[in-house]
């Protein structure tokens, strides 16, 4: 099965699933902190903290946390 043929068919399976799963809660999870302004503005500690922690739950994305 050529892409063309299947992509369709991925997209509206995922759009379903998404609808009702807990990862569409944290869409805009980082929509206030993941600024310029924010992260210029931190400590280079916290700014260490942060992206430990973004990528310990996987962007809050990955992880479904």
């Amino acid at each position: 099965m050529k892409r063309n043929e299947y992509m369709p068919i991925v997209l509206r399976d995922f759009e379903e699933w998404y609808k009702n799963d807990p990862h569409r809660k944290h869409e805009d999870y980082y929509l206030d902190t993941l600024t310029k302004e924010n992260l210029i503005s931190i400590s280079k500690e916290d700014f260490k903290k942060f992206f430990y922690n973004f990528v310990k739950d996987g962007g809050k994305v990955q992880s479904g946390v």
